[in-house]
């Protein structure tokens, strides 16, 4: 009878509050990819938009102008909060293909501790494809 009652007595004094160290872990594991998350998915998925944007206006070249493609890029950027001026942009056409290339930095600041700074570099080559009226 007296060993019963002490091991509900240590069994609720280890539940009384702690945290064990496993569950702790878990969390910090949980609040880091949360973080991570939040910091580094929005620029992949800017590059991705800015990229598809690309690949569209290539596409499309045949019967839009590339100053009016140059634009369109750039506008899709801006909605990203991505820094790109129709200077970063350099589009060009030979031989019935449409050549476009871009780059940019972006700087991610973790907690004033460190900085890691990603690279996006987009290109798109394309043949120009001529609608038949």
């Amino acid at each position: 009878m007296m060993r019963r009652s002490t091991l509900s007595s240590r069994h609720r004094r280890n539940q009384a509050g702690g945290m064990k160290l496993g569950t702790l872990i878990f969390l910090l594991l949980v609040g880091g990819g949360v973080y991570t998350a939040f910091a580094y998915i929005p620029p992949w998925m800017a590059y991705r938009a800015i990229r598809d944007q690309m690949v569209e206006q290539a596409r499309e070249a045949a019967v839009v102008r590339d100053e009016e493609i140059v634009d369109r890029i750039v506008t899709v950027a801006k909605s990203w909060e991505v820094p790109l001026t129709e200077e970063d942009i350099v589009l060009t056409r030979s031989d019935g293909r449409l050549s476009m290339a871009t780059e940019w930095d972006i700087t991610i600041h973790h907690f004033g501790l460190y900085d890691h700074q990603l690279h996006f570099a987009p290109a798109v080559d394309e043949f120009i494809v001529r609608v038949a009226r």
